[in-house]
């Protein structure tokens, strides 16, 4: 952890770390939790089909679509509170972590 953080980020990191820790070992929670991801903003095309058959039941398209999507996904996390936030304010987390 770089240690030029100033104590009240230091204090966020451990609310948020330990509330995410707390989910994580099924815990129980004070209120819900918003867990976001997100492709990258610049990412090559994702593997899509129009057919509803092979969407849902080819392994091999399956597979190829969930490892390209992973590779994709930001590593910019950002665990909120629901009950923290207005929806304007998270639309602005949101816009300032992707």
């Amino acid at each position: 952890m770089n240690q030029n953080l100033n104590s009240k980020t230091m204090k966020q990191y451990d609310n948020i770390h330990n509330k995410l820790a707390n989910w994580w070992r099924h815990g129980n929670q004070s209120s819900p939790l918003l867990f976001m991801t997100a492709l990258k903003q610049e990412h090559p095309p994702i593997a899509d089909t129009e057919d509803l058959q092979k969407y849902w039941t080819d392994v091999d398209f399956i597979i190829e679509r969930d490892m390209q999507m992973i590779d994709e996904v930001g590593t910019d996390g950002l665990l909120i509170e629901v009950r923290d936030i207005s929806n304007r304010q998270a639309e602005e987390l949101v816009e300032k972590t992707f």
